[in-house]
């Protein structure tokens, strides 16, 4: 069978990005690959007859149309476009990454969006694309529009998608319901009932979560930040594209490119695109910046809340920070976190039971009538983000996310969670998926009575499941040593593993190779 493939490259460096497709190569030799290469150190070598090779800066900020000519490519049809219509909300939204803000109108995101759409059905037309390879959870549009083609065009898929805990992935042909597997294999593990053993890593989180463990390193399960860090890089994030100094510093590099063209091949066209690409920037920035009159940051919100009350029993909800991958798309819906948290307010009617929601303390900014809509929802109680989050689970009833890392931490502690997202720990003990308020009330009841306590024994075996059904791994290559020759050699045999494994159940008909 011809293999045609589109592989969604790692964040690259010391060649390991090709020494990955040529390993799976010498396994199954495919035709054409269609790279979307991040590259950081210029080492990965290609035989340019086997690859085409696409800048992925060039995808990420919808700039198709300066290198390729649109009037070549292959129209779309009402098929298609219907086919993806489920999808098409979920990518628009997306162009909020390019900049960290919202500024383009619905047309100009529209339009962005069909540009995409059209370039990559091109690519999977003409080069008979058969097969596709996701290195992390599509949450930038051009990669979330070639998983939605897949899907629209029933294209075999490897996903490899991060979980909530470090260098843990999950991987498999979707991005929704690959947990199911974890829950599979817990249910078998719990059926034998051998002796629970743990790997280093999974018993470190285990332990670092618990909270009788006081003062044990977490930074494998925090990523070594303090928090004043975090906010400072979260803030520094959002500030980048409209701060004065890294406007001013982009546009003269445009400006000097388009001269320097000018110069050497004495044709003014690269200059005057500059010059357009310039003003746009500057029309966005100005933009940005009245949007920005619409938001209020952290100390609006603080206003609104009320202290903890400790004696009355509580369900405690953890605002996501967003945007981030964690809810667009793994929230699915819930990515407006106000449906869940109105969804588990009305479930907790004529129970006694608050509902608190707690701001995530590094969101620099959101909208004023989401703090306002918020605020307004019968039986919530906002909480200040200076809370100790700990604390505040230890003495709920039962805690509430899209995705997070809660989920691990509430079960690790035996309180239960309500998840309203898909990050891989959608069952198990103790974790309640719901989708609607029928499936909200029943958990709701549930956790009340005897069959909603939760098992440490059971949990520890979850996470018994999570060791044997997710693979060490790690996208961002440039941010290991060269010197780590035993890191990055488990780590290129874990992607060559997971490629290979669903590309030989797509040559199988569905079966394991």
């Amino acid at each position: 069978m011809e293999i045609n493939m589109i592989y969604g490259g790692l964040d690259s460096a010391y060649g390991f990005q090709s020494k990955v497709l040529e390993e799976i190569y010498s396994i199954i030799p495919f035709q054409k690959c269609v790279l979307i290469e991040k590259n950081h150190d210029s080492k990965d070598c290609y035989d340019e007859n086997r690859y085409l090779r696409l800048n992925y800066d060039m995808c990420e900020h919808n700039r198709y149309d300066e290198y390729f000519d649109f009037n070549e490519f292959v129209p779309l049809s009402k098929e298609l476009l219907e086919n993806m219509a489920p999808y098409e909300s979920t990518a628009t939204r997306m162009f909020v990454r390019n900049m960290e803000h919202e500024v383009y109108t619905y047309d100009e995101g529209k339009r962005l969006y069909l540009m995409q759409l059209q370039f990559w059905n091109h690519i999977m037309e003409s080069y008979r694309i058969n097969f596709v390879v996701l290195n992390e959870v599509p949450h930038h549009v051009h990669h979330y529009i070639i998983y939605a083609l897949c899907k629209a065009k029933n294209i075999a898929m490897n996903v490899n998608i991060s979980t909530t805990i470090h260098n843990r992935w999950l991987c498999g042909n979707d991005i929704f319901g690959q947990g199911e597997r974890i829950y599979k294999r817990y249910l078998q593990l719990c059926k034998e009932q051998k002796e629970i053993s743990l790997p280093e890593d999974l018993e470190h989180v285990f332990r670092a979560l618990h909270y009788k463990n006081k003062g044990l390193d977490d930074k494998i399960v925090h990523g070594g930040m303090s928090r004043k860090q975090h906010i400072q890089m979260q803030r520094d994030v959002f500030m980048d594209f409209i701060r004065c100094k890294n406007t001013l510093i982009r546009n003269i590099k445009r400006i000097k490119h388009g001269v320097a063209v000018l110069w050497k091949e004495k044709n003014g066209k690269e200059l005057q695109h500059q010059k357009n690409l310039v003003w746009e920037d500057l029309h966005y920035v100005k933009r940005a910046r009245l949007k920005m009159k619409m938001l209020r940051n952290i100390s609006y919100y603080e206003k609104m809340t009320r202290p903890v009350e400790w004696e009355q029993k509580y369900i405690v909800y953890f605002l996501h920070f967003q945007p981030e991958a964690t809810t667009l798309p793994r929230a699915g819906v819930f990515n407006e976190q106000l449906l869940a948290i109105n969804m588990l307010a009305k479930s907790l009617e004529d129970t006694g039971i608050i509902l608190y929601v707690k701001e995530h303390f590094v969101q620099p900014y959101r909208h004023k009538y989401f703090y306002d809509d918020l605020a307004k929802i019968r039986g919530v109680q906002l909480l200040s983000s200076e809370e100790d989050s700990k604390k505040l689970l230890m003495h709920s009833v039962a805690a509430a996310t899209c995705t997070g890392t809660i989920i691990q931490e509430a079960i690790i502690n035996q309180k239960p969670i309500f998840v309203f997202g898909d990050a891989g720990f959608t069952k198990g003990p103790g974790i309640y998926h719901v989708e609607n308020l029928e499936e909200c009330k029943a958990a709701v009841k549930e956790i009340q009575g005897e069959k909603g306590a939760v098992n440490g024994e059971e949990v520890k075996r979850y996470f018994q499941a999570i060791g044997l059904e997710t693979v060490f791994m790690n996208s961002y290559i440039h941010e290991w040593s060269e010197t780590d020759y035993d890191l990055l050699e488990k780590n290129q045999k874990s992607f060559v593993y997971a490629t290979v494994n669903e590309l030989n159940k797509y040559i199988n008909g569905g079966k394991d190779g």
